[in-house]
């Protein structure tokens, strides 16, 4: 607010008559002669009923004031709607009462003129605040006004204040205020009307408007007669809101009684449904109220991956419903190609849309590698055919199933990738058995032809266990087969679903996590999970088979000799010692070396991407040294892990030599034993045959199943790797809400603010208030926090007290996602993408055409460089942009920014390597927009045209104020200025 002297407070004073408040003091402000300046204290004007020339009824706040302000009165008796403002200060707040003749004298005295001006366009700018404040978001300007200018305003077109206030005089025509009172005015002689960067004026028909500001106005008679007559059209706009706030409250109490009933019937209609299983449950399905075809398409789809689906409440005024349902449910979607028959391999569910008409329908599995098509609009269930899906487009959309927003064990990754694969597991189970089972045939055959067949010389039954065997063995084959099969299914759903979901999860963790990890080594760790599922569905699935093969044939070798089979079973426990011990020196050396390549990634990545600043440094020859020490330690632990490897080999080569020998021995001494205790020995020399058969398949077995489980040991240190990604909680979470449209409203209160918590505080207590549309620049030396107050703006660091509001929103309450899409950020860390130049400007905006890019790059005044490009919008741009110039690349992230249209813009140092002509083309365009801009930046030219500039010192707001009032001022601001002006 304006500062008042204490010669023109006096001189206010004088010329009325004092009034001291008392608690709970009220009056209404009666009477457009009448006007109140705000000695000491603070006033709060309320909007309440009136009736009989009383206030009665409740209170709904609408402005407060604080000392040094004016507050006019109103003939509220000319009024239809039955509302006045109700004034009520603090104990103690001083008033002086004075006739508006009185003000508009003191207005003719030069000395005063200036900040009568001021306090009158404070009052106006506070009124307009508040009437428009149920109005978001505010609608787009399409001329911006100014003082001394004369506008053509077209029929339908909308203008506004670019600051301050103007007054505009409708020369011809007839205009809107707010889109509510009608201004019919033309001629000369005729009021004036103020309007504010919050309130607006929309023509008619073709309207001439005079613009002038209220120092060059206010000693026109025009000038007070406009004043009144804002007044009332306010008055106008302020209690037709009040009504309609009461409607909208009587409105949301009916719609949240419905949304009761609704909820009731449909759980009602789910109990029912239990009684008629098979049929597809409506309730859910059209629950919310929705007949959407699109919407129920996408509900089928999701049950049938694991996702609930919500509807954002305003799809019908979005034109990519798929990508808004996809970011309010929080899934991700791509397109794939309906290729072949499609319909006979499985591909999980699908969201298809029908050739010509475009209309959605839900492709869901019925079987292994069976389709059928529901039809949204009425759940009818039909097979899919070559002819069925001839009438398909030729492509649809599939859905990947996020992780649970929560941090994450292994137990609950294990059970996310094991989704809807259940029946798979059971069949590798269940073949493994078939197949331990079969694997007894061959050693109870070997026993049987040398205990009878050979004896007897009996070559028909030799012929039949031949022909049994060889049964054996295709079964065997079909039964292994089989498994092999199930594992790739498997492995191909865990590999969908897990890999997808841990991508999905980093992408959504906060920038803070970021802060610890190198990318590549980021990468590696999230690539970790790929080595995982290699792991578990190849080496764990023969470790079940394995498993199941010894327990079920250990078991057949006590059927031929206890003391033989315990002998067995000793030789097998044994089997397993020296493995356990090389498998846990593995897992120490496994760890170490993963950590090592996880840093040698990282480092990899930042030498190329730093390649071009490590010649200009002469540092090859450093940069390749810190490679090699990190390599060489790298290779170390690789041959310590391959020498302990090779040892396990040679073992699994010489015990079964050893553990046969052993086991002959033990044959010949316990049937010796038996012969000299003249005991008879229950063994024959074929079954001993039999028992070294199974023998030797059972220690194989267990063999293969150490050297499995030392393949499975790598999942340990890949997952203590990836545990920080999978335990590390989202950024967003389903109790966040949907901000809504912005409208560029934004409030930082009693902010403070520390990287770490024993670290110097970055932000101290800081506050500042933004209107919609308003251009604030944040100046400052280095390290006095203005990137530090932009990255919490962004959400991306949270604050140590205070919070930050959007439209009166909390920032910590809402999706954060979904403010940033609504936001236009150039950090001095932003980067081009490795794509062409048509996605680097759409960005995330996938919906967005190429039209649009070049109506960015227009803004952007990138559009002529762009054209005499050889491929135009579609160059490729390198990594980091290198074939671009700094100002290219500036105006390229300039344009991503603006390609949206967003309400709030963030420029951090986005200029500074553009020329003048450039940087007026950006500027223009920026105004052009109306949207709030926050801009750091040091030059002076870039913020010379600010509303406001906020100084910023050590984490502190020092000075706030317009480029001319703060060089006016001695204070940092002015000193940063004059050392560039010098």
């Amino acid at each position: 607010m304006p500062a008042v002297s204490p010669t023109i407070s006096n001189a206010l004073i004088q010329s009325g008559e004092l009034q001291i408040l008392r608690l709970n003091q009220t009056f209404v402000i009666e009477g457009s002669e009448n006007v109140w300046f705000i000695a000491t204290g603070r006033i709060e004007i309320f909007t309440v009923q009136l009736e009989a020339g009383e206030a009665t009824g409740p209170r709904s706040h609408f402005l407060s004031l604080e000392a040094g302000s004016l507050i006019f009165g109103m003939d509220f008796a000319k009024q239809e709607h039955g509302y006045c403002f109700l004034l009520t200060g603090h104990e103690g707040s001083e008033l002086v009462q004075l006739r508006r003749e009185d003000l508009r004298q003191l207005a003719r005295d030069h000395e005063y003129a200036t900040t009568i001006s001021q306090l009158v366009d404070y009052w106006l700018e506070q009124l307009s605040a508040s009437v428009s404040r149920d109005v978001r978001p505010l609608p787009k300007a399409d001329e911006v006004l100014v003082g001394g200018k004369q506008v053509l305003l077209p029929r339908g077109k909308i203008a506004r204040a670019r600051r301050g206030i103007v007054w505009i005089q409708v020369l011809r025509g007839e205009a809107l205020y707010m889109g509510m009172e009608g201004v019919s005015l033309s001629g000369e002689g005729v009021p004036v009307l103020p309007l504010s960067a919050d309130t607006w004026i929309e023509s008619y028909d073709d309207n001439l408007l005079s613009c002038s500001s209220t120092p060059a106005s206010i000693n026109q008679a025009t000038f007070w007669m406009g004043l009144g007559l804002f007044h009332e059209v306010l008055c106008q706009c302020e209690f037709i809101n009040k009504k309609l706030r009461i409607v909208d409250d009587f409105n949301r109490l009916r719609a949240r009684e419905a949304s009761g009933l609704q909820s009731r019937d449909t759980a009602l209609r789910e109990i029912a449904s239990v009684l008629t299983p098979g049929k597809d449950n409506r309730a859910a399905l059209l629950s919310d109220g929705s007949a959407n075809p699109l919407v129920v398409a996408c509900r089928i789809v999701a049950e049938a991956v694991g996702i609930q689906i919500r509807i954002p409440p305003d799809l019908h005024q979005i034109s990519d419903k798929l990508a808004a349902i996809a970011k309010a449910s929080r899934f991700r979607f791509r397109s794939v190609a309906l290729r072949g028959e499609w319909w006979e391999i499985d591909h999980g569910p699908l969201l298809a849309t029908r050739e010509g008409t475009r209309e959605p329908v839900a492709i869901v599995k019925t079987g292994p590698v069976t389709y059928a098509l529901v039809d949204p609009t009425t759940l009818d269930r039909v097979p899919v055919t070559p002819s069925i899906a001839a009438t398909l487009a030729p492509f649809a959309v599939s859905f990947y199933t996020p992780l649970p927003e929560r941090g994450l064990g292994a137990r609950d990754l294990i059970k996310f990738g094991m989704k809807d694969c259940h029946s798979d597991l059971r069949t590798i189970i269940f073949m493994g058995i078939l197949t331990g089972l079969l694997g007894m045939v061959s050693p109870y055959f070997s026993g049987q032809i040398f205990d009878s067949i050979v004896p007897s010389a009996d070559r028909s039954q030799l012929t039949q266990f031949a022909i049994a065997l060889f049964a054996a063995a295709l079964a065997t084959f079909a039964f292994e087969l089989t498994r092999a099969i199930a594992v790739l299914r498997l492995t191909g759903k865990m590999d969908y679903s897990v890999q997808a979901g841990v991508w999905d999860r980093l992408l959504s963790l906060p920038s803070t996590f970021f802060r610890n990890y190198t990318a590549g080594d980021l990468t590696d760790r999230a690539l970790g999970v790929e080595q995982i599922r290699q792991a578990i569905s190849q080496s764990g699935t023969q470790a079940i088979v394995g498993a199941i093969s010894a327990a079920i044939t250990g078991l057949f070798l006590f059927s031929f000799n206890s003391k033989m089979a315990w002998t067995a079973i000793g030789l097998l426990a044994l089997s397993l010692v020296l493995p356990f011990f090389v498998n846990y020196l593995q897992l120490r050396n496994q760890r170490v070396m993963f950590r090592i390549r996880g840093l040698i990634t990282g480092l990899v990545l930042q030498l190329i991407n730093g390649v071009a600043k490590l010649r200009v440094s002469g540092a090859e020859d450093s940069a390749f040294r810190e490679w090699t020490r990190k390599f060489s330690a790298q290779k170390r632990l690789s041959f310590r892990v391959g020498f302990l490897a090779n040892i396990v080999q040679v073992f699994t080569r010489v015990y079964p030599i050893l553990a046969t020998a052993v086991l002959f021995g033990m044959y010949g001494y316990f049937k010796d034993q038996a012969l000299l205790n003249q005991e008879k020995f229950s063994m024959t020399t074929g079954q001993f045959v039999a028992f070294n058969g199974v023998f030797t398949n059972v220690l194989n077995s267990m063999l293969s199943l150490s050297g499995v489980v030392l393949d499975l040991l790598i999942i340990f240190p890949l997952f203590q790797r990836l545990r920080p990604v999978i335990e590390a909680q989202p950024e967003v979470d389903e109790a966040k809400a949907h901000p809504g449209e912005l409208s560029g409203e934004v409030e930082v209160y009693h902010l403070s603010f520390r990287y770490t918590p024993d670290g110097p505080l970055i932000l101290k207590d800081l506050s500042l208030r933004i209107r919609p549309g308003e251009f604030v620049a944040l100046v400052g030396g280095s390290g006095s926090g203005k990137s530090t107050l932009l990255r919490l703006l962004l959400g991306f660091e949270k604050p140590e007290s205070g919070a930050i509001f959007y439209d009166s929103q909390e920032l910590s309450s809402l999706d954060l996602r979904e403010v940033r899409q609504q936001i236009g950020v150039v950090l001095q860390s932003s980067k081009l993408m490795p794509t062409d130049i048509y996605r680097n400007i759409i960005g995330s905006h996938g919906n967005l055409s190429v039209n649009d890019a070049w109506e960015a790059a227009r803004m952007a005044g990138l559009d002529r460089d762009i054209k005499n490009m050889p491929m135009g919008m579609h160059t490729v741009v390198s990594e980091g942009g290198g074939t671009f110039s700094g100002g290219q690349r500036q105006r390229l992230m300039v344009a991503r920014a603006l390609v949206n249209r967003p309400r709030i813009i963030f420029f951090d140092e986005a200029t500074s390597a553009m020329d003048n002509e450039t940087q007026r083309t950006v500027t223009e365009s920026l105004d052009a927009m109306q949207a709030t801009r926050i801009v750091i930046a040091h030059r002076l030219s870039t913020i010379i045209n600010a509303d406001r500039i906020f100084v910023l010192q050590y984490g502190e707001l020092v000075q706030s104020g317009s480029y001319t009032e703060l060089m006016n001022q001695a204070g940092p601001f002015a000193d940063l200025a004059r050392r560039q002006l010098a």
